[in-house]
């Protein structure tokens, strides 16, 4: 049996992670697939990492003794300025096990564009380099 979302987080959030500086703004908007979005303002000129955007809570519902095979995640991203297109992309693409980064990053080596874009990472045979059960 193959259980498939799409599911949204329940509870978002922001953390710092080494050498951040710069928080997200409205962390909730990605808990709806619409398009208002959580938003940062970095400079154009400079190299700084966001705090770790974190959403959880999916509300996954998996049969006592179903064996997980893979885990898709999907997002969407942009830019609303040109200054800085070609000089933001998404990193850090970790699962969260028991709160806490497993796995292999899923790092995402596009650049953002000013077009809003859907991104995957993973899929149905890909366990991001842990054990799910």
């Amino acid at each position: 049996m193959t259980t498939a979302g799409p599911n949204l987080p329940g509870t978002a959030g922001t953390l710092s992670a080494g050498g951040a500086s710069l928080n997200w703004t409205n962390p909730n908007n990605i808990k709806t697939a619409d398009t208002v979005y959580a938003t940062c303002a970095p400079d154009a000129a400079s190299t700084i990492y966001t705090y770790l955007l974190q959403a959880t809570n999916f509300g996954f519902a998996i049969p006592a003794g179903a064996t997980i095979t893979g885990v898709t995640v999907t997002y969407r991203g942009k830019v609303s300025n040109d200054a800085v297109t070609g000089n933001l992309r998404l990193r850090d693409i970790y699962l969260l096990k028991a709160g806490t980064q497993a796995g292999t990053n899923q790092t995402n080596s596009a650049n953002l564009t000013t077009t809003d874009t859907t991104y995957t990472r993973g899929g149905s045979s890909s366990l991001w380099g842990t054990t799910l059960t």
